[in-house]
C-alpha cells in the first residue's frame, strides 16, 4: 500500500507541473526547452517524495486523540455460551455480518493488472513496429527508409523512417524524410518510450495523458521548424494539408500529420517568443520547492509541554481495580543518581530477577543449581519464554544449548547494570555484537525510576530514535528532561524497530520508534489505548464505531496479555471481547500458553473466561 501513497503524491507533482506548463509556457517557441521541462518534472515528480525535511518546533498544541486501533462494537454470538447460537438483529447493532472484503488488497491487485496490462500493450505495439522494420529499402546516414504503402506510413520510430510512395512526388516524399529526420536525430522516440512506462505505471492520473499529448506536440513543433526553414511556412504548410491522416498508426511512432493541423500551423507561423520569457521557466523551483516541503517536512518538537496530564503507566502493577488518575503534574530536570555496583566477574548474566529470590531454577524442563546465572551467557537465553512465580524460575534457550558467558557478554552485563543503576526515565548506551564491535546502542525506558518496570529497544548506533508522544513527534533528547516521579497511571510506552511502515511513513533513516501515548484505563474520556491489534485476512468495523471483528490470525495485546485467534471480536467502549479457536498467554506467568475453543475476556478489569480449554 505504501507503493500507491508514493504514487499519489508523484501524480499530484505531476498535476502542478503540469497546470503551471499549460498556463505559462505551452505556448511558447522554446520547443526544446519545453521538451526537457516536461521530462525533467516527470523524474523530478519521481524524486520528491524521497525528500526530508525535518523542523524542529518548540510549541506544543495538545493532540484530542489518537486512534490505536479500529472500533466496532461487540455482539456476543458465541456458540459456547448460552446453548447454540443467537440471531443478531444486524440493523440494531450495526454489525457488518457479510463476508470481510479485503478493499485493500483488492485495490493493489487492480492496479497492478491495469498496469501489467498496459505494459504487456506497449511491448506488442513495440514488438509490431520493429516485425515491420525488418527489410530497409534505403539508408540515408543514420536513416534507414522503409517504403510501403499500407499499415501505418510517413512516421518514424528510433532511426526507422515509413514512407508511402504512392500518390506523392519526390518533393514532397523528401520534405516527410527531413521532417522525421529531425525526430531521429533528437532522439524523440526514447522520450515516447519514457512516457510509456509512465503511462502504464500513472494509468490512473489523467494528468499522464496530458503530459503525453504536450510532449508530442513539441515533438512536431520542433519538427516543422527546422524543417521549414529551408522551404518556407507557406510550402510546407500546404504539404502538411495534402497528405492524409494515417489514424492507424501506433502511439510508439512519430505520425507526419498525426496531430491537429490547426495547432501545428498557428506555431508554424507565431513569431519567435522574446528570450527575456525564458525567466518563466525559473519560476518553477518555487513550485518545486513547496512540493517538496509540502511531502518532505516533519515537525519534531523539541520541547514538551509544561503540564502533562497523568503519567507512564506502571507496566508493574496488575490490579483488579481501576486507579485513581493522578493529578497533573509539571515537568522538572531529571535528576541523575548513580548507584554503586560491583564491577567484579561475579556477574549474575540475568536480567530484573534477584539470587535470593530464586528457590528453584529450571532451564529447558531441567533443574539446575542457581550458581550457573552467573556464568550462563544471556545470548542463549530466549526471554520471551521466560516465567517466574512463587520463587521458581524457568528459562528456555533457543536451541537446548547452554553456553557460558564470554568478556562481551559480561562487557554489556556491566554496562546495563551502570544504566538501571540511573533514577532515569531515559538513558542510552552502546553495547557490543558478538565481533566486539559497538554498531549498536541501547535506549533504556524506566517508568519507575526505583524499580526495573519500562523496557528499551535496540537501535543503530549513531541513528535517529523516532520519538511520538500522544501523537506528536520529539527529538529524542526530550526524554532527558523526564523525570520519573512526574508520571502516575494514564500514560503507556511501547517500543518497535525493523518495523517496515516506519521507513515508509517517516523516511529511510528511522526504524526504531518509542512511543507515549495515553490510555483510557483511567480516563474513561479518552479515545486511545495502549493496545494493538492487527489481522491478516481482514478487518470489518459498524457505523457506529464501537467494535471490531478481525479475521485470521487476529491478535489482540493488552500490556503482559497477548491473545491469538483465528477471529477476534472486540468492543472498544466496554473494553471486552470474544476470541475464537485462540492462544492466551501471559509474560509475566509461569504457566505455559492456554489453547481454548473460546476465549471470553476483559481489558478493563484483566478478566479471562475459557472454554473448551485444551493445554
Amino acid at each position: 500500500m505504501e507503493t500507491l501513497i508514493y504514487l499519489l503524491k508523484v501524480s499530484a507533482c505531476l498535476s502542478l507541473f503540469y497546470g503551471f506548463y499549460h498556463f505559462f509556457l505551452r505556448k511558447l517557441t522554446f520547443f526544446n526547452v519545453n521538451r526537457y521541462y516536461l521530462l525533467g518534472t516527470l523524474v523530478v515528480s519521481l524524486l520528491i517524495p524521497f525528500v526530508e525535511f525535518e523542523i524542529q518546533s518548540s510549541s506544543y498544541q495538545p493532540v484530542q486523540s489518537v486512534e490505536k486501533a479500529v472500533f466496532t462494537t461487540w455482539v456476543d454470538n458465541d456458540p459456547s455460551v448460552g446453548g447454540g447460537d443467537k440471531q443478531v438483529d444486524t440493523k440494531a447493532s450495526g454489525v457488518v455480518t457479510a463476508n470481510p472484503v479485503d478493499w485493500q488488497k483488492i485495490v493493489v491487485i487492480t492496479y497492478w493488472g491495469v498496469a501489467a496490462g498496459m505494459l504487456l500493450l506497449f511491448a506488442l505495439q513495440l514488438l509490431r513496429v520493429l516485425w515491420r522494420a525488418r527489410h530497409v529499402d534505403q539508408k540515408i546516414g543514420k536513416l534507414k527508409i522503409i517504403y510501403k504503402a499500407d499499415g501505418f506510413t510517413n512516421c518514424s520510430f528510433l532511426d526507422y523512417v515509413f514512407v508511402d510512395q504512392q500518390n506523392m512526388t519526390e518533393e514532397e516524399i523528401a520534405q516527410i524524410i527531413k521532417h522525421e529526420s529531425v525526430h531521429v536525430m533528437c532522439s524523440h522516440s526514447v522520450d515516447k518510450l519514457i512516457i510509456s512506462i509512465f503511462k502504464a505505471l500513472l494509468w490512473f492520473n489523467p494528468i499522464i495523458y496530458f503530459y503525453d499529448y504536450a510532449l508530442e506536440q513539441v515533438h512536431e513543433f520542433e519538427a516543422d521548424k527546422r524543417t521549414s526553414s529551408a522551404i518556407g511556412n507557406t510550402p510546407y504548410a500546404s504539404l502538411l494539408l495534402n497528405i492524409a491522416v494515417k489514424k492507424n498508426n501506433p502511439v510508439l511512432v512519430h505520425s507526419f500529420v498525426k496531430h491537429p493541423l490547426k495547432e501545428r500551423l498557428q506555431m508554424l507561423f507565431a513569431g519567435e517568443s522574446n528570450n527575456i520569457k525564458k525567466w518563466m521557466y525559473v519560476a518553477v523551483l518555487p513550485l518545486g520547492m513547496m512540493l517538496a516541503c509540502t511531502f518532505g517536512i516533519q515537525v519534531v518538537y523539541a520541547k514538551m509541554p509544561e503540564i502533562i496530564p497523568a503519567g507512564v503507566l506502571d507496566i508493574a502493577k496488575q490490579d483488579n481495580d481501576v486507579p485513581e488518575a493522578a493529578p497533573p503534574l509539571k515537568m522538572l530536570k531529571a535528576k541523575i543518581i548513580v548507584l554503586e555496583t560491583k564491577t567484579s566477574d561475579s556477574l549474575l548474566m540475568i536480567d530484573h530477577y534477584k539470587i535470593e529470590d530464586i528457590n528453584e531454577l529450571t532451564i529447558d524442563g531441567k533443574i539446575y543449581d542457581k550458581g550457573i546465572l552467573y556464568k550462563i551467557s544471556p545470548r542463549c537465553l530466549n526471554s520471551n519464554e521466560t516465567r517466574f512465580k512463587d520463587g521458581k524460575l524457568m528459562l528456555k534457550t533457543d536451541s537446548n544449548e547452554i553456553f557460558y558467558a564470554n568478556e562481551i557478554d559480561r562487557y554489556n552485563k556491566r554496562a546495563y547494570n551502570k544504566s538501571y543503576a540511573k533514577e532515569t526515565f531515559y538513558d542510552r548506551y552502546s553495547v557490543k555484537n558478538k565481533d566486539g564491535k559497538r554498531e549498536y546502542d541501547w535506549i533504556r525506558i524506566k517508568t519507575d525510576g526505583k524499580s526495573l518496570s519500562g523496557g528499551g529497544v535496540s537501535i543503530k548506533r549513531g541513528s535517529e530514535l523516532l520519538l511520538i508522544i500522544d501523537g506528536k513527534r520529539y527529538h529524542e533528547s526530550v526524554l532527558k528532561t523526564i523525570g520519573n516521579d512526574e508520571y502516575a497511571k494514564g500514560w503507556g510506552v511501547s517500543f518497535s524497530t525493523g518495523h517496515p511502515e516506519i521507513p515508509a511513513k517517516y523516511g529511510k533513516k528511522y526504524d526504531t520508534t518509542i512511543e507515549i501515548y495515553k490510555y483510557a484505563l483511567s480516563n474513561p474520556n479518552a479515545v486511545s489505548m495502549p493496545l494493538s491489534m492487527s489481522a491478516k485476512d481482514s478487518v470489518v468495523t459498524s457505523d457506529i464505531k464501537e467494535m471490531v471483528r478481525l479475521y485470521g490470525g487476529a491478535t489482540v495485546k493488552y500490556q503482559y496479555t497477548t491473545i491469538v485467534a483465528d477471529e477476534i471480536i472486540y468492543n472498544t467502549k466496554e473494553m471486552t471481547g470474544v476470541a475464537k479457536k485462540a492462544n492466551h498467554s501471559d509474560s509475566r506467568s509461569f504457566d505455559p500458553e492456554m489453547r481454548a475453543d473460546s476465549i471470553h475476556f476483559d481489558l478493563k478489569f484483566l478478566k479471562f473466561r475459557s472454554y473448551g480449554v485444551k493445554r
